[in-house]
């Protein structure tokens, strides 16, 4: 079961590692390219499987999760969608199930908030 954790890691110290990359700049301007990003990647992730090591979606929402964090930390107006995606995120791992309500919820969640930016 701890297998299905490592990829999720890894896309958000990945992602991590990218947005130490950016600059010291805090501007609001980056907040909200770090969440439109976020919300692109949810997007195009379409359908979230955990079952499958190699399924692109399973990084993507990890890339999105991390993406969300950042935006929240320079702007707290994105906290609500760091928040929907940490809920989901944290649900998949402690239940292992990419379809469990709470994951579903929160990504629908964010969904919406995205719609809004």
């Amino acid at each position: 079961m701890r297998r299905r954790t490592i990829p999720l890691v890894v896309a958000t110290a990945l992602a991590a590692v990218t947005l130490a990359g950016c600059g010291g700049s805090d501007s609001g301007d980056n907040a909200k390219a770090d969440a439109k990003t976020a919300c692109d990647l949810l997007d195009r992730m379409g359908t979230l499987h955990l079952s499958s090591k190699r399924d692109s979606s399973y990084y993507e929402f990890g890339a999105a999760v991390t993406l969300a964090q950042g935006a929240a930390e320079r702007d707290s107006q994105y906290k609500p969608l760091r928040e929907a995606l940490e809920r989901a995120s944290n649900a998949m791992q402690q239940k292992y199930d990419a379809h469990n309500p709470i994951t579903r919820d929160g990504i629908a969640k964010a969904k919406d908030l995205c719609a809004d930016l």
